[in-house]
C-alpha cells in the first residue's frame, strides 16, 4: 500500500534511511517538507509508526481538483461574475 511519512524531528537523508531500513520501496522524496511518498507492507508501517517524531499517513486517493476551488474563489471575489484572463506567453529571447 502507498503511505506518505512525515518528519517531525529528522532530516530528509535521516527519513530516508528509516524508511529504506523498513523496507519502503518506490519512494518518492519531498525534500522541502520532509515527506516521502512509499510503498509499504504492514509490517514496515508498523516499524515506522513505532518510531518517534515520525508520522505515516495512509494515501487514500490523489487527484488534482483545484479547478473547482479556484472556480469558486473567483466566483466569490468577483461578485458572482465569472472572469477569465488571457496572458500571452512571451518567447525566449523577445
Amino acid at each position: 500500500m502507498r503511505y506518505l511519512v512525515i518528519s517531525k524531528g529528522l532530516n530528509i537523508s535521516q527519513l530516508q534511511g528509516e524508511v529504506k531500513r523498513c523496507g519502503g520501496r518506490n519512494l518518492k522524496v519531498a525534500a522541502a517538507s520532509k515527506q516521502i511518498f512509499c510503498d509499504l507492507d504492514d509490517a514496515g508501517k508498523d516499524k515506522l509508526k513505532a518510531i518517534p517524531g515520525l508520522v505515516v499517513k495512509d494515501i487514500q486517493r490523489v487527484g488534482t481538483d483545484q479547478r473547482v476551488g479556484v472556480d469558486k474563489a473567483l466566483t466569490a471575489v468577483m461578485g458572482g461574475v465569472m472572469a477569465v484572463v488571457v496572458t500571452p506567453m512571451m518567447k525566449e529571447g523577445s
